[in-house]
């Protein structure tokens, strides 16, 4: 995912190659499907399912961008562009998208099945289709994690409008939704995001979303995001490296070894090398490829297009019976992902929020202030 050129701070180039690395994960780990039915699937699922943790490496970047890019704003006219920018950002080509895998699965009439169309309809809402799990049936499959990330930018956006005390609000926020009321409903699990909460007697459904313990991600994040701008930061050049390495080992090996993906194990892991990285590029330039920056400027439209591409790829592609054919259908379909995501990432990221500024002069307005702000920052 790519931070919008309305944000008004500069790009962290290790940042952004965090995203893509965690959308590149989440491709090699749903890529596994292509060995359905062959007889390496349960080695395929075994070597490729610790990569869904890339999901959470997501939600925790996700916390500390919403900190780094709002930091110092406050009140309703921050509250009012924070939300314009984050619609612009992932509204129209997740609308795209979902509306393109909905035709796939049920034709260009698709809005004639009720079913369909109320899926559809709640799924570019960012409401769960269903509440039988944390996988909640959305259009698109990996629909359900942008209900989380919305769900995150709302209490955010209505924190701006408390100005000041907006970290106040937050903390009190998700005491309230992430222990108390669990506590109170007798939720199974205050730790684990995978837990059974569908026989939580809660009054409504949409408070399974807000109480699951995934949310933790985020917060962790925004704690990360929070230390970046606090006076702490490393003693020197060489400590700094150190910690930079340190921590991205530490990670591998806590994300590998683990591999429960979506618990906070992993989770926190990401917080302390999302932290330790922060600290560490305070003191030292913390250099990426330019292909890692560039997989990490199209990782939103990799993670949301992926699943289709592979989907396709299958129809065509018989299961694999020997290894070499295996990885070399593996090479493939990974690299079609990727590949067709940079084709059209500038389409749906770029040239689509355009349109909608178009069709809604008060967006075109916002942005227009916001480069301003953007163009006298100091930095």
């Amino acid at each position: 995912m790519t931070i919008l050129s309305t944000d008004p701070r500069p790009r962290l180039d290790w940042l952004q190659a965090l995203r893509g690395i965690a959308a590149l994960a989440v491709v090699l780990t749903h890529t596994r499907r292509i060995f359905i039915g062959s007889p390496m699937s349960i080695e395929a699922n075994d070597i490729f399912l610790p990569f869904a943790s890339g999901v959470d490496l997501f939600f925790v970047i996700s916390g500390f961008i919403m900190v780094y890019t709002t930091y110092g704003q406050n009140g309703p006219q921050s509250a009012a562009a924070f939300a314009r920018n984050r619609f612009l950002r992932i509204w129209p080509a997740y609308f795209a998208v979902s509306l393109i895998a909905m035709m796939i699965a049920g034709g260009f009439a698709f809005w004639l099945d009720g079913q369909m169309l109320r899926q559809f309809l709640l799924s570019i809402a960012f409401v769960p289709v269903n509440s039988e799990g944390i996988f909640s049936g959305q259009a698109l499959s990996v629909g359900w994690t942008l209900n989380y990330e919305v769900y995150f930018y709302l209490v955010f956006g209505l924190a701006l409008l408390a100005g000041r005390h907006r970290w106040t609000v937050m903390a009190a926020w998700f005491i309230t939704t992430l222990i108390l009321i669990p506590l109170l409903f007798q939720a199974p699990s205050l730790w684990n995001p995978r837990a059974n909460f569908g026989e939580v007697s809660y009054p409504f459904d949409y408070m399974l979303l807000a109480t699951n313990p995934i949310i933790w991600e985020f917060v962790g994040g925004m704690i990360a995001g929070i230390i970046f701008f606090s006076p702490l930061r490393m003693p020197s050049r060489m400590t700094a490296y150190a910690l930079a390495v340190i921590a991205i080992c530490l990670a591998v090996a806590n994300a590998w070894f683990f591999y429960l993906y979506l618990s906070l194990a992993i989770g926190f892991g990401f917080v302390l090398l999302i932290a330790a990285l922060a600290i560490a590029s305070k003191t030292v330039e913390l250099a990426v490829p330019r292909w890692m920056r560039w997989l990490g400027d199209i990782s939103y439209t990799l993670y949301i297009e992926h699943l289709i591409v592979i989907e396709l790829i299958r129809q065509v592609l018989a299961p694999p019976t020997s290894l070499a054919i295996g990885a070399a259908a593996f090479a493939v379909t990974v690299g079609t992902c990727v590949l067709i995501a940079g084709l059209t990432s500038p389409l749906l990221e770029r040239r689509l929020p355009e349109v909608f500024k178009s069709a809604f002069p008060y967006l075109r307005a916002q942005a227009g202030r916001d480069r301003s702000r953007v163009a006298k920052s100091p930095s």
